[in-house]
C-alpha cells in the first residue's frame, strides 16, 4: 500500500486551549469514496479520513448500516459524501481505520492508555471489537501496566479496557481497586481520589458497574465497622475472651486498658469513635482501614507475667481480619458479568492465547 497524504494527529488539547478550526486529512484509500469528519466534539484537532466505504460496511454491523440503510449517512444522490462522527477520537478511529484497510505497518503495539481507550469506546460503539484481535494480547498488556496508576481517568480506562477485550482477572482486580479507593461526596455520589465523581465515565464497564461498586464498598465498610463495634460491647458487656490465665478482676482490668486505649488511638487518628453505620461513613474503603491501622497501633491490653511467662491480652484480631477483607476478599464477577467477558475473550482471542491477568492469577 502505497503511504497516506496524512497530517499528524495531535494529542487532545487542554480545556482552556482555543478550539482548532482547520481539517486534518488522512488518506486511506487513494481510491475511497467517503470522507469521515472525526472529533468535532471534543477539545482535539479536527480530522477527515478519505476511507473506502466498503471497507467499514465489511468491518462493522453498525457502519453496514449507516451507510446503507435508510439513514442520513447514507450516500447522497449527489455531491460528496461526508459523514460526521463528531465523539470519536481521531487518533483512535486513525488506528481502527488502518487496521481495516490493511495497513498494518502503522498499528502501535503499545498505544497510549487514551488512545487504546478510544479504540475499545470505537470498537463497542460499532460493534466491531473483532477487528483488533491480532494486537489484543500486546494491548492488554500495555493496559495492565497502568493498573497500579495513582489517578481516576487511568483507573477507569484500564477497567473499561479489560471489561471490553474479555479479560476477568485485570477486570476483576480493578473492579476491586475502585471499590476500595472510593469515597462518597456529600450527596452520596461515589468519587475518586481529588473528589473526581465515577459518574464522569461513561465508558466504564457494565451498565450497573456504579451500583455494584457502591454495593461492594458498603460491604467492605460494613464489615470493618461491625468489627469495631462487636469489640467495643463484648469489652463493655463483659463477654469477650481474655487470657485463660487473667482472674476476673485482670479481665476487668484488661478490658478497660483495651477500651480507654482504643478510644484514644481513635480520637488521636481520626478524631472520632467510628459511626453506627456504613452510610455515615464518606472516606474510601483505603482511607477508613488505614486510620483504624493507626489506631490500633495505641491499643494495650492486660500485660503481666505467671511464672516465667508473659500474659498479654490482644482483642484487636477480628478488626485486623476485617481490615483485610476487601484487600484479601475479592468480589467475582456475577454470572451475567462472566457470560459477557466470556464472550468477549472469544472475539478477542484472548481465551484461547490465556493473556493476561486471568491467566497469572490461574497459574499461581
Amino acid at each position: 500500500m502505497e503511504a497516506k497524504n496524512e497530517a499528524p494527529i495531535t494529542p487532545a488539547a487542554s480545556p482552556s486551549d482555543p478550539k482548532p478550526t482547520e481539517l486534518g486529512h488522512i488518506t486511506f484509500d487513494d481510491d475511497g469514496d467517503l470522507l469521515l469528519r472525526v472529533g468535532a466534539d471534543l477539545d482535539v484537532e479536527l480530522f477527515e479520513f478519505l476511507v473506502c466505504s466498503a471497507a467499514l460496511r465489511r468491518a462493522s454491523p453498525v457502519w453496514k448500516t449507516m451507510l446503507y440503510g435508510p439513514f442520513k449517512e447514507a450516500k447522497p444522490a449527489d455531491g460528496d459524501w461526508v459523514v460526521s462522527l463528531p465523539s470519536d477520537r481521531p487518533d483512535s478511529m486513525s488506528i481502527i481505520l488502518d487496521i481495516i484497510h490493511a495497513d498494518f505497518g502503522n498499528i502501535p503495539k503499545t498505544p497510549a492508555i487514551e488512545v487504546l481507550h478510544g479504540i475499545m469506546v470505537i470498537c463497542d460503539k460499532y460493534d466491531m471489537i473483532e477487528v483488533i484481535r491480532p494486537w489484543a494480547a500486546d494491548w492488554l498488556e500495555s493496559a495492565m501496566e497502568q493498573e497500579s496508576a495513582k489517578d481516576a481517568d487511568t483507573l477507569a480506562m484500564v477497567t473499561y479496557i479489560a471489561w471490553q477485550l474479555g479479560d476477568k482477572g485485570l477486570y476483576e482486580a480493578m473492579f476491586n481497586k475502585l471499590a476500595v479507593l472510593c469515597a462518597l461526596d456529600q450527596s452520596g455520589s461515589l468519587t475518586l481520589f481529588d473528589g473526581t465523581l465515577l459518574t464522569k465515565y461513561s465508558n466504564l464497564g457494565p451498565s450497573d458497574i456504579l451500583d455494584k461498586i457502591a454495593l461492594r464498598r458498603t460491604e467492605c465498610i460494613t464489615k470493618v465497622v461491625k468489627s469495631v463495634h462487636c469489640i467495643i460491647e463484648d469489652l463493655v458487656n463483659q463477654r469477650a475472651r481474655h487470657h485463660e490465665s487473667l482472674a476476673e478482676s485482670e479481665s476487668q482490668t484488661c478490658a478497660h486498658i483495651t477500651l480507654g486505649s482504643l478510644w484514644l488511638g481513635m480520637i488521636k487518628t481520626r478524631g472520632s469513635i467510628l459511626p453506627d453505620g456504613p452510610e455515615e461513613v464518606l472516606e474510601s474503603v483505603s482511607e477508613l482501614t488505614d486510620s483504624i491501622k493507626k489506631a490500633l497501633k495505641f491499643v494495650k491490653g492486660y500485660e503481666g507475667r505467671l511464672g516465667y511467662n508473659t500474659i498479654k491480652c490482644d482483642h484487636t484480631k477480628g478488626i485486623r481480619e476485617a481490615i483485610d477483607y476487601g484487600k484479601k476478599d475479592w468480589r467475582e464477577v456475577d454470572s451475567a458479568e462472566k457470560a459477557f467477558l466470556e464472550a468477549q475473550s472469544e472475539k478477542t482471542g484472548l481465551s484461547s492465547k490465556g493473556s493476561g491477568l486471568s491467566a497469572e492469577l490461574e497459574s499461581n
